[in-house]
């Protein structure tokens, strides 16, 4: 949409000039001149309600894994075509592209960047959270989602095993740079080559990602081949030093930790989008919206945790503050179980 921008000074011309016919003049030619501008902004405004609408029906939309959809620009026309006819009937319903889901267990890896040793209860916390989120009310919502042949995500999720890497691309990494450190941990056997998995790279709070950490995002997630398979990976930074605000640190929070605390919703927003669209071609809204970006920073009911912070779920023997998650049933709605 184009933004016109009209400089409309006064003139003092006939203030100067000291003739009330002058003056006369002048007010005439300047109430003229804002009935012109006043069109002006109308017309406008009607070419840019039509431009948006355009846009709402015909654009094609892709999910970018860090929140927000991007225009599709590599789309085929007849998937373009099929994306705008799904678009035009709601922009707010997730619909299927065709591509896989992950139907088998997942199992998850850690890999602990940066220096830990001061933060090893967050480290604590966010164990527990891998192995206990599986099997879950909350995790089950995303079992509303199917693959071509109809198979469901399974409510299976398995910590299966952690790497530390001690700021092997420095302290401000790119996208590429947590690629790269995935990347590492599987080619040196530190970590195997899964295509069932995701590959969380839980930063330390000195650690920052430059692509947005904390004012774009607080996490991502993606997927790379390496080696012969298509590997999933996630970035969360835990926020508690450079993005408290942005990310949601509260305190108190369910487990005394915010940074963890923190980090745990997020990943559980990025595990809940890689295993219903890994690949960015399975499910999403016609605004590229996954079902993870659909009901961020939504906690829906909550309830006083031990500490008397709020909580929203209990497992693996601990209270956590979820976001909630988008059930793909129906109309589909943000809710915290299924």
């Amino acid at each position: 949409m184009n933004e016109f921008i009209l400089n409309n000074k006064p003139s003092h011309s006939a203030i100067l000039g000291g003739h009330e016919h002058n003056l006369m003049e002048s007010l005439l030619m300047k109430a003229t001149k804002l009935k012109c501008i006043a069109l002006s902004l109308a017309i406008a405004s009607s070419f840019a309600h039509a431009a948006q609408i355009k846009v709402d029906e015909d654009t094609v939309f892709k999910p970018t894994g860090k929140g927000f959809g991007a225009v599709d620009n590599d789309a085929t026309e007849r998937a373009k075509r099929s994306a705008a006819k799904a678009a035009r009937v709601s922009r707010t319903q997730i619909v299927y592209h065709g591509g896989p889901v992950m139907t088998n267990p997942t199992k998850l890896y850690y890999i602990w960047y940066g220096n830990w040793s001061s933060y090893t209860k967050a480290q604590q916390i966010l164990v527990a959270f891998g192995s206990g989120i599986g099997g879950t009310p909350a995790f089950n919502v995303n079992t509303s989602y199917t693959s071509a042949a109809g198979a469901k995500v399974v409510n299976n999720v398995q910590l299966a095993g952690q790497y530390s890497d001690n700021y092997s691309k420095g302290k401000a990494l790119s996208d590429q740079n947590i690629l790269d450190v995935v990347t590492a941990a599987i080619s040196s056997n530190s970590l195997p080559n899964d295509p069932n998995a995701l590959y969380f790279v839980l930063t330390s709070p000195d650690v920052t990602e430059t692509s947005g950490f904390g004012s774009q995002y607080c996490g991502w997630h993606a997927n790379a081949t390496i080696g012969a398979n298509d590997v999933k990976y996630s970035f969360v930074g835990n926020p508690i030093t450079i993005a408290p605000a942005g990310c949601g640190v509260n305190s108190p929070s369910p487990n005394g930790d915010g940074g963890a605390d923190a980090m745990a919703s997020v990943m559980y927003h990025e595990l809940s989008e890689t295993v219903s669209d890994p690949d960015g071609n399975a499910w999403y809204d016609g605004s590229g919206n996954e079902n993870g970006d659909k009901c961020a920073w939504n906690f829906g009911t909550t309830f006083k945790a031990t500490n008397g912070a709020s909580a929203n779920q209990t497992f693996a023997s601990r209270q956590w503050l979820l976001q909630q998650m988008w059930l793909n049933v129906g109309a589909g709605s943000c809710v915290q179980k299924y």
